[in-house]
């Protein structure tokens, strides 16, 4: 027996709200966090729980997406039109936002990397934060830190780490890893809950929060993010996500209830052949 789905629910934002104050409270925790080994076990793990966060968006946004118009739409049209419009959404959401984080805010901001910051007080830079950022793109940044990241000089970095180092040259405030998979996150799980999604598929689209907040985690861990960053890369993703739910929710909802109707289900039954 084909499960019916749940009519269109009204505006409820309290439940959201419930849900994603709690977890962006939780990211805070994240200025409890010890500092780690560069060559340890806890790093290694922060460095693939962190690429989740950039290479793995999409995976993400396929299943949320998958999660949601299936658990609203019976119809296989609706369901591949909604999942669409999801995936797109997430695009310009995730996407834009992390564009214009990283070449408005950050370049506006200015504020160096953690280990910038710890490189120039031990030497290792050979100059000031300042001067390392102004030495030109992010690829000259690159090639000065090839030069000085050895592993004679540093020897308490893995080499996976140390490369990861060498990418992320770009500015600190506020944290790109984490305003992304915090944004894709909010985003599938907020219009999953207004669309009133239920039982294993609302459970399953829940646990991309706690994926969210460990790619949080994982930033500082690896010595690339503050707390800060990444607290407000969270905040600022969870506003744009569930914002961008919301009007996905509203644009979902007419289909939903005429896919609900019974004129709606009537077209969608086979035709009956007269005898």
């Amino acid at each position: 027996m084909t499960e019916a789905p749940p009519p269109p629910a009204p505006f409820r934002p309290l439940p959201l709200l419930a849900i994603l104050i709690p977890t962006l409270a939780l990211v805070f925790g994240s200025f409890a966090l010890p500092p780690v080994r560069g060559d340890g076990w806890l790093a290694e793990a922060a460095y693939w729980v962190s690429f989740t966060g950039k290479e793995g968006l999409a995976g993400v946004a396929f299943l949320g997406s998958a999660l949601v118009v299936s658990g609203v739409f019976q119809d296989w049209r609706d369901r591949g039109r909604w999942a669409l419009a999801g995936l797109l959404t997430a695009a310009l959401v995730v996407g834009g936002g992390a564009l214009f984080n990283e070449y408005a805010i950050k370049r506006t901001l200015a504020v160096p990397r953690p280990f910038v910051k710890r490189l120039a007080k031990e030497g290792v830079l050979g100059m000031t934060p300042e001067a390392f950022y102004g030495l030109g793109d992010k690829e000259a940044r690159r090639e000065h830190l090839r030069k000085v990241l050895t592993p004679e000089v540093t020897p308490d970095l893995s080499e996976r780490l140390r490369s990861h180092w060498v990418v992320e040259t770009g500015y600190s405030f506020p944290s790109g890893h984490s305003y992304a998979a915090a944004s894709c996150a909010a985003l599938f799980v907020a219009w999953g809950l207004l669309a009133g999604v239920g039982g294993w598929r609302r459970i399953a689209l829940a646990g991309l929060l706690p994926w969210g907040v460990a790619v949080c985690y994982s930033r500082p861990l690896l010595g690339v993010h503050s707390p800060t960053d990444v607290s407000a890369g969270c905040a600022m993703g969870f506003a744009f996500g569930a914002g961008a739910a919301c009007l996905l929710w509203r644009a979902s909802r007419e289909a939903q209830a005429r896919a609900n109707s019974p004129a709606g289900e009537a077209s969608l039954a086979p035709p009956t052949v007269e005898a």
